[in-house]
C-alpha cells in the first residue's frame, strides 16, 4: 500500500482524532481534579473558621461573665447598677467592633474556584485561533 491509499489516510486521521480526544480528556480530567482540590480546600477552611469562631466565642463569653461578676462583687456596696450599665455599654461596643472585623474578613476571602476559572480561561485562549 502506498501513502496515498485512502485506507492509510483514514487510519492516520483516526489515530490523530484518538490522540486529540485523549488529550482533551486529560485536560478535562486535570481541570476536574483542580476543581475538587479547591472545593476540599474551601470546605476545610470553612470548618476551621467555624471551629475557631465557636471556641473563641465560648472562652470570650466565660471571660466576660467571670470578669463582670468579679467587678460587680467589688462594687456591690457602692452602685451595682452603674457598674452593670457600664459593662453593658462596653459589651455592646465590643460586639459592634468584632462584627465589623468579621464582615471585613468575610469579604476578603479568596474568590471561589479562582484557580479553576483561570486555567479554563487559559485553555479557551489556547484553543481559540488568532
Amino acid at each position: 500500500m502506498s501513502e496515498s491509499d485512502p485506507g492509510t489516510r483514514t487510519a492516520g486521521l483516526l489515530d490523530s482524532l484518538r490522540r486529540l480526544l485523549s488529550t482533551l480528556i486529560e485536560v478535562v480530567q486535570t481541570r476536574v481534579e483542580l476543581l475538587v482540590t479547591e472545593l476540599e480546600e474551601q470546605k476545610l477552611r470553612a470548618v476551621q473558621l467555624a471551629t475557631l469562631f465557636i471556641l473563641a466565642s465560648f472562652f470570650f463569653g466565660l471571660a466576660i461573665i467571670f470578669g463582670t461578676l468579679a467587678v460587680v462583687m467589688v462594687y456591690w456596696d457602692r452602685n451595682p447598677v452603674a457598674v452593670l450599665s457600664g459593662f453593658a455599654a462596653l459589651y455592646l461596643a465590643l460586639a459592634i467592633i468584632i462584627g465589623l472585623i468579621w464582615r471585613a474578613r468575610a469579604k476578603a476571602r479568596p474568590h471561589f474556584l479562582s484557580a479553576t476559572l483561570t486555567e479554563l480561561s487559559r485553555d479557551r485562549e489556547g484553543l481559540t485561533p488568532p
